[in-house]
């Protein structure tokens, strides 16, 4: 079993293959093959701020749809990848989801954030399903777009994090935050849950991406006097801000909370390693931590030369393949009837994980129930497409990210 800790790092030489090397192999082993391929969509941000989360879950589905097609495909027919790059931008997004509309099966994996997940929803129409790694805003689909994803929402995020400060005898804090976020709202969450709760939000402010630094920020929200800040933003704007705060503010002795979107390896890296010295944690969302994510961690390292951060969601966008796959081997020809298809196939029956997929999909011809599990957990999505999850609580030890409590239940 691999130790969690050194997220994304390479155990050794890293391997060659990044995202472009991916999708060619992938459309050359499609192209091999004797049957007709099935084309399954994919829109992530592959440059632009979250490139470094795009690349993890873009090279998660290219794995997975190797597996399967190794496996035999799904009625002998191969899977293939028509990735584009929404480069972070919600236009983009919907722009390339039109450039690939025709040409896919009623399916499309994105976007990284909620913001271009709901572009894509809006763009596509009910007749193709979304389905989104990472996605986190409680309000996903509207106006009878449908969708599913594969993170907990928001909420339960903001749950967390202030059942924990309170439970540290924490009462009273401040957010710093960029808007731009995998999933909009954790501040207003956060900011809800824990004063819900009784504890008091002090200051509530929103950063300007991209400064050379914070300290007109940090000696706004400083004045205060919070014992804590919840601290949401990209790994190079909340690197800059713990810089500054270890240069000028290291004496005020607060308890820095860290959201999901700096559970990466480049956070720790810009920060430096050693100087995590100061009062803090993280929160990410946890894998199954069980037999079926260490076999996914092993082919993972063996295929890409680094492990898998879980704070860029790879295991669900790996889960994400396997679950479309089951349902696209249920004949579905809607995003409506292929949603229903990937919610039965989580939802009950005989278990199978990625490594049993080929008695899954033998299961599923003879009409019998079949009950996925995943590498990022259970899959039984609710009423509304959403999947329930549970959150790692990190810290950095020795210069490397180490988790200090797994599985969080909201």
């Amino acid at each position: 079993m691999f130790s969690p800790r050194n997220w994304g790092r390479s155990p050794g030489t890293r391997g060659k293959p990044g995202w472009a090397w991916v999708l060619v192999w992938l459309v050359s082993g499609c192209a091999s093959s004797r049957q007709e391929p099935i084309p399954i969509g994919a829109v992530f941000s592959m440059t632009g701020p979250l490139a470094e989360i795009g690349e993890a879950q873009l090279d998660a589905i290219a794995l997975a749809a190797e597996q399967i097609n190794d496996a035999g495909g799904i009625q002998g027919m191969p899977l293939q990848i028509l990735f584009r790059d929404a480069a972070g931008d919600v236009d983009r997004a919907a722009r390339m989801a039109i450039s690939i509309r025709e040409d896919i099966s009623p399916v499309i994996i994105g976007g990284i954030e909620s913001s271009v997940t709901r572009k894509l929803t809006d763009t596509l129409g009910p007749a193709v399903l979304t389905v989104s790694p990472s996605a986190t805003s409680s309000v996903l689909g509207e106006n009878g777009q449908i969708l599913v994803s594969l993170a907990p929402p928001v909420s339960s995020m903001a749950t967390v994090l202030a059942s924990r400060a309170l439970s540290g005898s924490i009462t009273r804090m401040s957010i710093l935050y960029t808007i731009d976020r995998l999933g909009d709202g954790l501040p207003i969450a956060f900011h809800a849950a824990f004063t819900a709760a009784g504890g008091t939000i002090l200051d509530r402010k929103e950063l300007t991406p991209g400064r050379l630094n914070y300290l007109n920020s940090l000696t706004s929200i400083m004045a205060s006097k919070p014992q804590a800040i919840l601290l949401d933003t990209c790994p190079v704007d909340g690197s800059q801000i713990i810089k500054d705060y270890l240069d000028g503010f290291i004496r005020k002795e607060v308890l820095w909370m860290f959201s999901d979107r700096l559970a990466l390896p480049s956070f720790v890296d810009l920060v430096g390693g050693g100087k995590f010295t100061f009062q803090h944690e993280g929160i990410s969302p946890s894998p199954a931590w069980d037999e079926t994510y260490d076999a996914f961690e092993r082919s993972f390292v063996d295929r890409f030369g680094r492990r898998p951060a879980p704070g860029a969601y790879p295991a669900q966008a790996y889960d994400a393949v396997f679950l479309i796959a089951l349902g696209l081997a249920q004949s579905a020809t809607t995003g409506p009837t292929l949603m229903e298809s990937m919610r039965a196939a989580a939802a009950g029956g005989t278990t199978y994980t990625a490594e049993t997929f080929r008695e899954a999909l033998q299961a599923v011809s003879r009409g019998e129930e079949v009950n996925f599990e995943g590498a990022s957990g259970s899959l039984d999505p609710d009423a509304t497409g959403r999947v329930a999850g549970r959150y790692d609580v990190w810290r950095v030890e020795g210069g490397e990210m180490d988790i200090i409590e797994k599985g969080v239940v909201p």
